[in-house]
């Protein structure tokens, strides 16, 4: 097993009261290219912000061809920014590689790319929080990156860039119209949270995804927590319950993914 740091907790605020996460580890998303969020931080908020805390970005939208010269020049203006967590890969050539986590959903499964990305220079890997903890194991025993996990969210099921609620409304002439629902998905009978933002639509599951049952298992990981789409009296029990590892007990969680491998491949089918 390869030595790393000891365990960090980067939060993902929904609200701007800094002062009630008892951290000094953020991840702010960048407004107007992010999605997905409860919030989102202007670059004088960054600025200031990350002038008294430890400050990432998180950059998570796709970024179109002529969106680049723009976004190019707003992270000019960022100062003292820890890491810059990113989805688009287009993102790269502006960001220096040490400063980049990649953080693309779903992706990064193995062991296998976590050390070819590295090869190309990306230390820094946000590892798929829909993994056994086996798995999770392997990775982490199979590299020495720096990698970070999503130990606590309302997990990102899709993302378009298309306004999927209007179309609808449109289609149905709905004239009784909201940018977030909740809806019951009739095969896994689960509740899902579907939030519209401007050019933009992301599919949340309802409950909470908590991996705290496991966290002695996850040692070497850095945490993300994200307490978007989370209600503000569970975001209170996860905030006091970081490192209990009963914390799942206490809120309407999930941990299916960390129990229960996950088939990619139909030839895997049994």
């Amino acid at each position: 097993m390869h030595m790393r740091k000891e365990k960090r907790y980067f939060i993902i605020p929904n609200d701007k009261k800094m002062n009630e996460y008892n951290s000094d580890s953020f991840i702010l998303p960048l407004k107007d290219f992010s999605v997905g969020f409860d919030i989102y931080f202007d670059i004088d908020e960054i600025n200031k912000l990350s002038s008294i805390y430890s400050v990432s970005v998180i950059i998570n939208r796709f970024i179109h061809e002529k969106d680049l010269d723009i976004i190019k020049k707003e992270l000019l203006k960022l100062n003292n920014i820890e890491y810059f967590f990113v989805e688009d890969f287009s993102l790269m050539n502006y960001i220096p590689k040490e400063k980049i986590v990649l953080y693309p959903n779903h992706i990064i499964s193995n062991y296998y790319s976590v050390n070819y990305l590295k090869e190309l220079g990306f230390n820094n890997l946000t590892v798929s929080n829909e993994l056994t903890v086996d798995e999770l194991i392997e990775v982490k025993e199979n590299s020495d990156s720096n990698l970070f996990y999503t130990l606590i969210s309302k997990n990102n099921l899709m993302y378009s860039k298309r306004e999927l609620l209007t179309n609808y409304y449109d289609n149905y002439n709905i004239n009784n119209r909201k940018n977030r629902i909740i809806v019951n998905e009739e095969i896994s009978n689960h509740e899902l949270i579907i939030k519209e933002e401007e050019k933009a639509t992301t599919i949340f599951n309802n409950k909470i995804f908590c991996a705290n049952k496991y966290l002695d298992k996850l040692s070497g990981y850095n945490f993300i927590v994200n307490l978007s789409n989370i209600d503000n009296e569970s975001k209170r029990i996860i905030i006091d319950n970081l490192n209990n590892s009963d914390l799942y007990n206490l809120i309407d969680s999930d941990y299916y993914f960390l129990e229960n491998k996950i088939v990619y491949k139909v030839g895997d089918l049994k």
